[in-house]
């Protein structure tokens, strides 16, 4: 690892405060996926599903990271759907490595003023940067997201093809409301410009 990468972990990572429910088994992965959750019980576990549904030679080397958070003036059912989800999410097995991290509970919810689905990605990549190695690929999806079963074998192939440094997937929102179904597709339009 380089110089600035290890004085980063050392002196500025967000997850100080905020760990993972377990140290992940291995010391690399291909793939590191992360995931911020915010009151997502009823959506995170399709995704999750959708995840495991992928390539099982690929998923050996796979990490996943899902940051389920709230800010310390949160709703009290909004902590309790995201007690509800990290519980389940713990009690589920998986064929990819699983690390889950707390940043909801009386301790360890975020402040307001840095509280967001930013910081949760950051919280989630923090954790995960010392199982990257140089080729490394990292995916950030929302807790909603549902991947085709192809998803990383395309990530893959497309990596080893052109050996890029950073992409940008085609993707599309679950259009489960009709009356929000245009205003997702006018924002999915203004992203993909």
């Amino acid at each position: 690892m380089n110089h600035k990468l290890n004085k980063y972990i050392n002196n500025k990572l967000a997850n100080k405060k905020w760990s993972p429910n377990k140290t992940p088994n291995k010391t690399h992965y291909d793939f590191i996926i992360t995931i911020p959750c915010y009151n997502e019980y009823d959506y995170i576990f399709k995704t999750l599903d959708s995840i495991n549904d992928q390539d099982k030679n690929i998923l050996k080397n796979t990490l996943v990271s899902i940051t389920i958070n709230n800010s310390v003036e949160e709703d009290k059912s909004i902590v309790l759907n995201n007690q509800r989800t990290y519980k389940k999410i713990l009690d589920n097995k998986y064929d990819f490595e699983l690390i889950v991290i707390d940043a909801f509970s009386k301790n360890k919810s975020l402040q307001s003023k840095i509280a967001g689905v930013g910081m949760a990605r950051k919280i989630s990549v923090d954790a995960m940067i010392s199982y990257l190695k140089s080729n490394s690929i990292i995916c950030f999806i929302d807790a909603d997201t549902i991947l085709s079963e192809k998803y990383l074998s395309i990530i893959k192939l497309s990596y080893d093809k052109n050996n890029w440094n950073a992409a940008t997937i085609n993707f599309s929102h679950q259009k489960d409301e009709p009356k929000t179904k245009k205003l997702i597709e006018e924002y999915e339009k203004f992203l993909k410009v």
